[in-house]
């Protein structure tokens, strides 16, 4: 499909390399773009039929906003067969820049990727995608353009939704990649910023360690010890932080505790 694109308008370009992550991916379309205005759109998903011409329109207009965005719809079904779905899809829905927009952020409320329309220019500032951040990659961006100042903007306008396709997403339900990729995004990010940005950065790393962590350790104890156990060991070793070592000792025993309970009861009835 992307072949025959190309071929009815030459200002579609095909791009192919070695699979190697979302962010080297999303550098690759960066590197030879041209076009004064950079919107993303993942392979499954889709974006509603004004959400060019309003939003490019709202940015030639506004040269002081830097990057527009718009709402986001779930679906299932088709391209032409749509069947949107009622689940609500976390996001920003606020304007502006500085610490605020900072705040939001850090508490996971961000703009999908394929929501916004930005300037090419804010590259020249902020630079491209982590490509060693493998989960959370555009967190970490959309996260140092707030860090950098730059001005986002919710354009409430019908038909300028992007449209995001169930079940896309599952990397966001994988609770240990999501850990590790915001883990590595914080420390990208915290050697560059100082005073109140830093201090925030630093508090979210302490909150989410503690989120995760207690998660990953559930999954460990009640769900499957041999895989959830070794995430939990690698989140503690690439982490270094004691409250995930407390945790790694604490699965362990919890772990070894319901082994010999099952191994008691397995005695009990065998004696009956």
């Amino acid at each position: 499909m992307a072949g025959e694109l190309c071929l009815q308008d030459s200002r579609i370009k095909y791009i192919h390399q070695a699979n190697q992550g979302t962010a080297a991916a999303r550098n690759a379309g960066l590197k030879h773009s041209k076009g004064q205005f950079i919107q993303f759109l993942d392979a499954d998903d889709l974006i509603e039929k004004h959400k060019f011409v309003c939003q490019i329109q709202f940015l030639i207009a506004n040269p002081h906003i830097d990057v527009v965005y718009s709402g986001a719809r779930m679906f299932s079904g088709s391209m032409h067969e749509r069947v949107f779905l009622p689940e609500a899809i976390q996001e920003l829905n606020t304007s502006g820049r500085g610490l605020n927009i900072v705040k939001d952020f850090l508490n996971g409320k961000l703009p999908l990727m394929s929501s916004p329309i930005f300037r090419r220019s804010i590259l020249e500032d902020v630079g491209l995608f982590i490509e060693q951040i493998k989960a959370s990659e555009d967190y970490e961006f959309w996260l140092r353009c707030a860090l950098t100042d730059k001005s986002f903007y919710f354009l409430s306008v019908n038909n300028t939704n992007t449209l995001i396709r169930k079940g896309h997403q599952s990397l966001s339900c994988n609770t240990y990649k999501m850990f590790i990729g915001t883990v590595l995004a914080h420390r990208a990010l915290v050697d560059k910023t100082n005073g109140e940005y830093r201090d925030l950065l630093n508090k979210r790393q302490q909150e989410l360690v503690r989120l995760y962590g207690e998660q990953l350790y559930k999954a460990t104890v009640y769900v499957g010890f041999k895989k959830h156990g070794w995430e939990l060991l690698r989140a503690a070793a690439i982490v270094k932080h004691p409250f995930l070592g407390k945790l790694v000792m604490a699965a362990a025993l919890d772990k070894t505790k319901q082994l010999l309970s099952v191994a008691k009861k397995r005695l009990e009835v065998e004696k009956a």
